[in-house]
């Protein structure tokens, strides 16, 4: 086992807003510095890690769609932070099976930001989508940032005559996920199973396998915007299933 503590800074350079209307405008470099600590162990089929973290921001650059120009838009917020703490936990039930858990928290907010923000009526030309006025997002939750994430996983592989069988799944739990500052547009929590069934041959040389993402077909947006007569959404990949084959010299 080990206990460890970590103390890092970096930065991102400076850019330009992005915009493709008007002239533009320079984005300051962004600034974090980080506190960490974390504890790992291991044992006879066993390991689990898990670490506490603190992260301040400086000029945290936000990138988000402008809804008056119909473009995406990149600024500061001049504070943010984020803290939280994350574990993970590896289990061998039996010889040939194993399990896994994962689960995070993370708090994340703006602590001054002032950013376009919508006021739920339409803008008129020449953009025609939708209205914005200057926001205080203050104590408001991070774009892209959910507080709960978590995920349970297992893998079997026995020994056969003719070879070995591999069959995994792991599904992936995510809560409520805001995409723009003002919270107007979020998607809601949701889950993806994923599932894989396969074979190996004796030599290790030959292998074949078959893959199902997002097994149940659940329909979630990557990313949400106002614009051009309404809302831009764009969806995560739905339902997917595969072969692979696999030949190692």
């Amino acid at each position: 086992s080990s206990l460890y503590a970590s103390f890092a800074q970096g930065f991102m350079s400076g850019n330009y807003t992005y915009t493709t209307v008007g002239p533009q405008e320079a984005v300051d470099p962004e600034r974090i510095t980080q506190y960490e600590l974390g504890y790992k162990a291991t044992g006879s089929g066993w390991s689990f890690d898990t670490a506490a973290y603190f992260s301040d921001y400086k000029d945290l650059q936000v990138f988000l769609f402008d809804d008056a120009c119909v473009c995406f838009h990149l600024d500061n917020a001049p504070k943010a932070e984020t803290y939280g703490w994350e574990g993970q936990l590896w289990k061998r039930l039996a010889p040939d099976f194993s399990l896994n858990l994962s689960l995070a928290y993370t708090h994340a907010r703006y602590k001054e930001y002032v950013g376009i923000g919508l006021t739920g009526g339409p803008y008129i030309a020449p953009n025609y989508g939708l209205a914005t006025a200057p926001t205080d997002f203050s104590g408001r939750q991070m774009v892209r940032t959910p507080e709960w994430t978590g995920s349970v996983g297992f893998s079997y592989n026995p020994e056969v005559s003719f070879g070995r069988i591999n069959l995994s799944g792991n599904y992936y739990y995510t809560s409520e996920i805001p995409l723009s500052p003002g919270g107007e547009l979020v998607q809601d929590a949701y889950g993806l199973a994923n599932l894989r069934l396969g074979w190996t041959s004796s030599s290790g040389s030959y292998s074949v396998s078959l893959i199902a993402q997002n097994l149940f077909d659940e329909t979630y947006l990557v990313f949400s915007g106002g614009g051009f007569l309404g809302n831009n959404h764009i969806y995560g990949p739905p339902a997917s299933y595969g072969l692979r084959f696999e030949f190692r010299y």
